[in-house]
């Protein structure tokens, strides 16, 4: 094969490997965008606490109350700490 040939399939590789980051940056936009408008909905904010209960819930019987209850406690600390 020419070197000519070998650098025109490197050009087309290059361009095909933009095209395809390029569609999953508009997919990562789209996906954030429609995260964010779920987040918002009513429904969401009021579920709030039963997903936090399940996750701690999930937690638990993964590694034991004790554990649970540290991490648990540092997260809040941290949210605490930045004002949320």
């Amino acid at each position: 094969m020419s070197q000519e040939r070998e650098d025109e399939l490197e050009a087309e590789l290059s361009e095909l490997q933009d095209a395809v980051l390029e569609d999953w940056v508009i997919v990562a936009s789209h996906a954030t965008d429609a995260l964010r408008s779920m987040q918002s909905t009513l429904s969401w904010r009021i579920t709030r606490p039963l997903r936090v209960t399940k996750t701690f819930q999930n937690k638990v019987a993964e590694i034991g109350t004790g554990r649970a209850v540290q991490l648990a406690t540092a997260q809040v600390a941290r949210r605490l700490r930045r004002g949320r």
